[in-house]
């Protein structure tokens, strides 16, 4: 057989290192160094999973780009031990990624201070052989495995002082040490040909372990009676008794174990971590340093495992950051800065925080005592049981049409704890619970000042909580109307506050590095605060998109990566949260993919005015109808509650609307070019023999199954009034869209009919959805019948010999609309296609608005019970073109 020599290879990033016992003391720290060397941590713990992902979210944080992963195992169970490996590599995160663990750090094990042999029970001495030798053994032999398979590997077996005799632990818990100790040495002869490297760490005296109680004072009397010194402080005299006076720290147990990982050349070596010179002998008395010890310490702690309280980690953490920090720009260097700040000695930072923050104080004292200082309840304008009663009516009314609000915030048993730690979030809620509804008005008034200041703080200062980026995304869109402001028709101007709040939602998200959450691949397991960053970004992404394209602006925030592909199980607390037989993370997938449809066809039809007027000139837009398709196959058989699945048919059909009225447009101008060269007939007199009249026809269905869907599916009471402001708005889109249709006669006049009688059921529905004359719904419902009143003023005004005849006229000449064509320049601004564009709403609102006194004023109020002007088909003249303008001169805005 011919062997080869071993190349070097001590690179420890990227690869998977598994700690067993790492929820605290010395197994913290090791994961946190190991973490810092870049390489993915598995975090082993028994019993304390609440230590292991808080620690998991601590370096999750640090190191976005690694996995750090919780498993659990108790290591007295003998299939749960022999579960612990595959059970890692087995989830989704790690098997994408790893194909064995390549580094084991043994640290789990257990201590108890039985240091007598005649109370060493048979049970005591299996139970110690169980968790400190078996399952050691039956971990390292399931890594070995496939550190054999990949020719690489580091085993690092943390044994004890107690493997030479010396202690605290009795003999049973030396044995179990010395096993552990031998085997490892045995093995280190056996792997090292195939470059596995096998060592043992034994510690001695480590302190922030639990086993010894932190020494109370700094300092004693030199010659003093260590056996008095321990009565009152058993720490200290464990410290005094040190030749080196002091205990170890975890950190340089992880600092031992981090070197013999990097060094492939050290195998076999038992390194002892200990105070105490090698002859073991303290100077002042030989024998009173292992007498000493051997004696009782008093402490109420009996058991050493892996869910040791963890050590602070400073100096781990800090070297982290300085390894993998970039200092690109001054932010970075200040950011770098601040780390170190937060990294003071305890005490002075303790001392520093009472002193500098009084306020944090009192609130917390406030918390505990049970007394609330948020400025809406002080003012009496709200109580705490009403507050949760809002909260509730929030998650059962609102949260299920866009569900980014952390779960825990619907808790309403603990409301005082949920305002001093997510006041954001909570004031918010309340805000949108409260508005359109006159019974709540004056907590409405009360919660929305409070937001504006909390806003304005959140711009001067920033936030880094994840409940601040949520509550301005919830503000965004339910978009409450402003307090100062008295509208009565809606002009979009709510999209203009929405575009804002989601600006300074994106500008906080990026300060926390919430964008990274969008470049990581899924982690089995991961945290709940983790999936809560994930799914603010992924709302950050998708406010910003509809706002965005709804205003004709560009986007602020960063889409998701080109490797990630996020899913509903990407967003595991969602999952749990039901809606219907479904649950609330496919409702979320499905909007994040029609957000994404809506982005791609932004970015094809409408991207910028050159290229769009090339593609209104050539036809040669692109056919979306495929990807329509196989998003309603997709999410349109899901069986979530009715009201939600419309909302879902309101967004799809809002979508093929966006994308079909392109080729209204693109005809339009087509028409304007060749009326240039030959009369022009009506706009769409030949409409089934265009080339894109599909396009055309389908836009038509589109504005009108917006229509059907509320008027048939969605109770304006119980339903539509709880939706977000989007969802109003595209109802509005489409009867506008419908209204120009008619308008242009690309509806025929028998159709016309049906359709308006669809815009007055609109209107009629509207309103119902607030009792409030400044509510959402009232404004926007008074906006389309002042429209429509206004267009049948025009058409009238434009053809007066023919009032009351029905479709004689649904045809206008090339000579009528020269002649229309000398009007003024007044008469064309006020004119339904130049004066605004389906999509423009303030634009909508001025055509409204100007000279408009005779139809509406601050009284012209519309109770839901009026009937239409004309009756319910509307005058029947108004169903042909009638369009006044020369189209050989200008274009149209459709």
């Amino acid at each position: 057989m011919t062997l080869r020599l071993q190349t070097i290879d001590n690179n420890l990033k990227g690869r998977l290192a598994l700690v067993t016992g790492s929820s605290g003391g010395i197994g913290s720290a090791v994961a946190r160094a190991f973490a810092a060397q870049g390489c993915d941590v598995g975090l082993h713990y028994a019993s304390s999973k609440e230590k292991a992902d808080k620690l998991a979210q601590e370096l999750s944080e640090t190191y976005p780009s690694q996995l750090f992963v919780p498993v659990h195992a108790d290591l007295s169970q003998r299939e749960s031990t022999r579960a612990l490996v595959s059970s890692l590599l087995s989830q989704d995160a790690v098997s994408s990624k790893h194909k064995a663990v390549s580094i084991l750090v043994a640290n789990a094990g257990l201590g108890r201070r039985i240091r007598d042999v005649a109370e060493i029970g048979e049970d005591d001495w299996d139970e110690m052989m169980e968790v400190n030798s078996r399952s050691q053994f039956v971990v390292t032999k399931a890594c070995i495995a496939g550190m054999r398979q990949q020719g690489w590997g580091r085993v690092i077996l943390v044994g004890s002082i107690a493997s030479r005799g010396s202690g605290l632990n009795g003999c049973h818990y030396a044995a179990s040490k010395g096993a552990l100790t031998s085997m490892g040495q045995n093995l280190a002869t056996l792997l090292a040909p195939e470059g596995v490297t096998v060592n043992i760490v034994s510690p001695a005296m480590i302190g922030s372990t639990g086993m010894i109680p932190p020494p109370i004072s700094e300092t004693w009397d030199k010659g003093c009676d260590l056996e008095e010194l321990k009565k009152t402080d058993p720490g200290l005299a464990i410290a005094a008794s040190i030749p080196v006076h002091r205990l170890g720290s975890p950190n340089e147990v992880c600092e031992a174990i981090i070197m013999l990982a990097r060094n492939g050349y050290m195998t076999g070596q038992d390194i002892l971590l200990s105070g105490v010179p090698a002859q073991g002998q303290e100077p002042r008395e030989p024998d009173q340093h292992s007498e000493w010890l051997s004696s009782n310490l008093g402490s109420p702690l009996d058991q050493q495992s892996e869910d040791d309280e963890e050590p602070t980690g400073d100096a781990v953490r800090l070297k982290g950051h300085f390894t993998s920090s970039d200092l690109l720009n001054p932010s970075d260097a200040l950011d770098l800065l601040a780390h170190v700040a937060d990294m003071e000695p305890e005490g002075h930072a303790q001392t520093q925080d009472t002193e500098g923050d009084p306020e944090n104080s009192t609130r917390m004292a406030n918390i505990s005592q049970g007394v609330c200082d948020y400025p809406p309840v002080t003012s009496g304008a709200l109580t705490l049981s009403e507050a949760s009663f809002l909260i509730e009516h929030y998650h059962d009314n609102f949260h299920i049409f866009f569900p980014i609000a952390y779960s825990a915030a619907f808790d309403g048993s603990r409301i005082l704890e949920l305002i001093e730690h997510e006041p954001y979030l909570i004031t918010a809620i309340l805000t949108v619970a409260t508005k359109d509804d006159p019974s709540w008005s004056r907590a409405h008034n009360a919660c929305a000042r409070h937001m504006e200041t909390q806003i304005s703080k959140l711009i001067y200062t920033g936030s880094t909580t994840v409940g601040a980026v949520e509550a301005l995304l919830i503000l965004a869109e339910w978009a409450p109307q402003p307090l100062e402001e008295n509208l009565m028709i809606g002009c979009g101007k709510e999209d203009q506050g929405s575009w804002m709040l989601v600006g300074v939602a994106i500008r906080l998200a990026y300060l926390q590095n919430l964008e990274q959450t969008g470049l990581v691949q899924r982690v089995e397991g991961a945290p709940d605060h983790l999936s809560r960053k994930r799914i603010a970004w992924a709302a950050c992404y998708m406010s910003d998109r509809q706002v965005s394209i709804r205003l004709g602006k560009g986007f602020w925030s960063r889409g998701p990566g080109p490797s990630v592909n996020l899913r509903a199980a990407d967003f595991p607390y969602l999952q749990t949260q039901k809606l219907g037989n479904d649950n609330l993370a496919l409702l979320f997938q499905a909007h994040l993919e029609i957000t994404q449809l809506f982005s791609n066809a932004h970015d094809i039809l409408y991207s910028s005015s050159s290229h769009r007027e090339q593609l209104y000139i050539g036809g040669e837009y692109d056919d979306f109808s495929s990807v329509l398709r196989r998003w309603k196959l997709s999410w349109g058989g899901l069986s979530f509650i009715p009201r939600v699945k419309a909302s879902l048919m309101l967004s799809y059909d809002f979508l093929r609307l966006y994308i079909n009225a392109f080729a209204f447009q693109a005809n339009l101008n087509r028409i304007v070019r060749r009326s240039k060269k030959r009369p022009s007939g009506p706009l769409f007199s030949e409409l089934a023999a265009a080339p894109d009249a599909r396009f055309i026809y389908e836009s038509i269905d589109a504005a009108n199954s917006i229509l059907c869907t509320l008027n048939s599916f969605i109770d304006p009471t119980e339903a539509f009034k709880y939706m977000p402001l989007k969802f109003y708005l595209y109802v509005i889109y489409a009867a506008v869209f419908l209204f120009k249709a008619i308008f242009a006669g690309a509806i025929k006049p028998s159709e016309a009919r049906g359709v308006r009688r669809a815009i007055y059921e609109t209107i009629s529905r509207l309103q119902k959805t607030s009792n409030n004359q400044q509510g959402l719904g009232q404004r926007y419902a008074r906006s389309l019948r002042l429209l429509w009143l206004k267009m049948l003023g025009k058409s009238r005004s434009r053809n007066p010999e023919v009032e009351g005849r029905s479709d004689s006229l649904a045809l206008t000449s090339h000579g009528a609309l020269q002649s229309q064509a000398e009007s003024s320049e007044g008469h064309m601004n006020s004119d339904p296609f130049n004066s605004f564009s389906w999509k423009d709403l303030h634009s909508l609102g001025e055509f409204i608005s100007n000279d408009g006194t005779s139809l509406f004023n601050d009284n012209f109020i519309i109770s839901p019970e009026q009937d239409s002007v004309q009756g319910a088909e509307g005058p029947e003249h108004f169903s042909g073109n009638f369009y006044p303008g020369s189209l050989g001169e200008i274009d149209i805005i459709f």
